[in-house]
C-alpha cells in the first residue's frame, strides 16, 4: 500500500513539475484534471487571484480543489 501511494505522489509531483516548468517557459495554460476528479491551477506573480492577499509576489502557487461532480452525466453514462 505505501508503495502504491508514494508512486502516486511521485506521480502527481510530476505532473505538477510539468505544469510549472510549462508556465516559465510563458506557455500559459487553463487549468487542469488530474485522475479524473482532482483540478489543479497553477497561480503566478501578475495572475489577478483571491490568494493574492496570502501570496508573495515572487512565488507561485497550485490551486488544487476536487472537481463537482455532475450527476446528470454520471447518471447518463450509467444507462
Amino acid at each position: 500500500m505505501w508503495s502504491r501511494m508514494n508512486r502516486a505522489a511521485e506521480e502527481f509531483y510530476a505532473r505538477l513539475r510539468q505544469e510549472f516548468n510549462e508556465e516559465k517557459k510563458g506557455a500559459s495554460k487553463d487549468p487542469f484534471i488530474y485522475e479524473a476528479d482532482v483540478q489543479v491551477q497553477l497561480i503566478s506573480k501578475g495572475q489577478p487571484s483571491l490568494l493574492k492577499t496570502i501570496l508573495n509576489e515572487n512565488d507561485s502557487v497550485f490551486l488544487v480543489e476536487k472537481v463537482a461532480v455532475n450527476w446528470a452525466l454520471y447518471h447518463g453514462s450509467q444507462s
